[in-house]
């Protein structure tokens, strides 16, 4: 299956641009790496059930959300106030669980002009886990990276993810994706992953290893 592009310099830029608060968030992304992901998000949990008491399961992912949501809510001001050219925000879905984002094809690439559907869903991890991102609607483009049911083979979706990225960092890496595509078509496996495959991208155990499209 596929590598991950590199990021053009416009992505890395953006990336390497965080605040305060983000560069916060990569010290404990870093923490929890070395004691553990799952037994840091289980030790968060217990400290806010001594907070709030046994029986407020609902309380707790309410509150966990809660911090999501505020992340989120900052991404999607600079997206809509500063928006990236070929990246638009269509819908957060109110909870922001799920943001449906359109983006366009680059001038002078094989997808000049062609418009797509992406699906970010969301943990009650995130920025430290990454969000689930597919292609949507009629259109899923032909490109050998991406299965027709709009899973997305790319590296920091799953084992390269920071909780330095964003859904603009995201977005523009899949357009440079497509940029770089030299001959349009399904990866040769396509017809087996999409009648295997979960309907959850992240559950796919990725090999990348082939940069050339």
């Amino acid at each position: 299956m596929s590598t991950t592009p590199k990021p053009d310099k416009q992505t890395t830029e953006q990336s390497n641009s965080i605040s305060e608060a983000e560069a916060e968030d990569i010290k404990m992304f870093q923490a929890t790496r070395r004691t553990g992901r799952r037994n840091a998000t289980v030790d968060f949990g217990e400290q806010l059930t001594q907070v709030n008491g046994p029986n407020s399961t609902s309380e707790i992912q309410i509150m966990a959300f809660d911090l999501v949501r505020k992340r989120l809510t900052k991404e999607i001001k600079l997206l809509t106030e500063n928006p990236t050219p070929g990246i638009r925000v269509v819908e957060d879905f109110a909870d922001m669980r799920k943001i449906r984002i359109d983006i366009e094809g680059a001038p002078a690439t094989l997808y000049d002009g062609e418009k797509f559907q992406l699906l970010f869903k969301f943990s009650d991890q995130y920025p430290f886990d990454s969000p689930q991102v597919t292609f949507i609607g009629s259109n899923i483009p032909l490109h050998p990276h991406i299965y027709s049911n709009g899973h997305i083979c790319l590296s920091i979706l799953t084992d390269d993810w920071s909780p330095a990225l964003s859904i603009n960092a995201v977005c523009l890496s899949i357009l440079s994706m497509l940029s770089s595509c030299k001959d349009k078509g399904r990866p040769p496996d396509n017809d087996w992953y999409v009648r295997t495959a979960s309907n959850d991208p992240k559950k796919t155990r990725w090999w990348y290893h082939d940069d050339a499209v």
